[in-house]
């Protein structure tokens, strides 16, 4: 068995598209033998991790840095430093980074097998369109949907990330006059 790598090691992929960002691959199958993967995902402001689900996998989430907004299972919740976020397989689920900074999140994937996607991710490059990356998630057993974005339960009317706008006085809508 080999060790893990040194704190810092790992190696490093660089995604494009759905989740413009980096992925270091920290524990890894292939090295160690290990009954799981892990590794740390940085994404840059407004990116996110389109809804979707891992058809055999269970995943551990843990942010380390920024902020941002998870969606599990249509419920809404922040992302903020220190947080922990059990992803059981089946679930659908999405992140975003709602910061102006880095969102920095440590991933721990059981059985392994989430690792080999991102490795395919970052092959078909920044520029891989849609098709390419649906056939590449299908093949390691992910599922992205198709629908995008559900409603979320204790989200605005009108869609997550949206505000319902007050009007006040006698015009537009509302009581009175």
């Amino acid at each position: 068995m080999t060790p893990i790598p040194p704190a810092g090691g790992g190696e490093v992929l660089k995604l494009g598209q759905p989740s413009p960002g980096e992925i270091t691959i920290i524990v890894d199958p292939r090295r160690t033998g290990s009954a799981f993967s892990m590794g740390k995902e940085t994404l840059l402001p407004g990116s996110e991790i389109p809804l979707h689900r891992h058809l055999g996998q269970d995943e551990v989430l843990f942010v380390h840095k920024g902020q941002g907004r998870a969606v599990l299972e249509g419920r809404a919740m922040p992302l903020v430093p220190g947080m922990m976020l059990y992803v059981p397989r089946q679930a659908w689920h999405s992140l975003r980074n709602t910061g102006t900074g880095l969102l920095q999140i440590t991933w721990t994937s059981a059985p392994p097998g989430i690792e080999e996607f991102f490795r395919e991710l970052s092959r078909l490059g920044a520029s891989a369109n849609a098709a390419a990356i649906q056939e590449a998630a299908r093949r390691h057993g992910i599922e992205f949907s198709a629908e995008g974005q559900p409603p979320v339960t204790g989200a605005p009317a009108g869609g997550p990330g949206r505000r319902r706008r007050r009007h006040r006085g006698g015009r537009g809508r509302g009581r009175g006059g």
